[in-house]
């Protein structure tokens, strides 16, 4: 029995819906793509190839995640930095990730100067070890 999963990056309603395999190796079918992926599948990428890009994606925005709280020295337990879908709410406090609606990620950090520039740093160098495959979204940091 296959896995449904509704990446909660993908920029339209409704987003993509895959029907996986269970050790997550590779879709079975895409039920579903989002008006980005559909753009990637128009234009000759094969279902594996759009699979691949949004898993990989995935593990951009978790390792940079992971990444700020490893660096900002933030616990285990620190309750994690809030995803949203293309805007902060009025009143959100920094840090959290922003998905735009390219399905790339912004992880606003209330920091600046050498602060910012080396999060930023340290942020690169940990993404520097996703594979990342035509259609992976970015990361910035801010």
């Amino acid at each position: 029995m296959a896995l449904i999963w509704h990446p909660d990056f993908c920029n339209s309603n409704p987003g993509c819906k895959i029907d996986i395999e269970r050790d997550w190796s590779q879709p079975v079918a895409f039920l579903n793509y989002c008006f980005r992926h559909q753009a990637m599948k128009t234009s000759g990428s094969t279902d594996l190839q759009i699979f691949t890009a949004i898993l990989q994606s995935s593990r951009m925005k978790e390792t940079a995640r992971y990444a700020f709280k490893e660096n900002r020295n933030l616990a285990k337990d620190y309750p994690g930095i809030p995803v949203y879908q293309f805007q902060a709410p009025s009143g959100a406090t920094a840090p959290y990730v922003v998905i735009d609606l390219d399905g790339n990620f912004i992880i606003t950090t209330g920091l600046s100067g050498n602060q910012l520039t080396n999060v930023r740093n340290f942020i690169a160098t940990k993404l520097a070890s996703v594979s990342q495959p035509l259609g992976t979204s970015t990361v910035t940091v801010v």
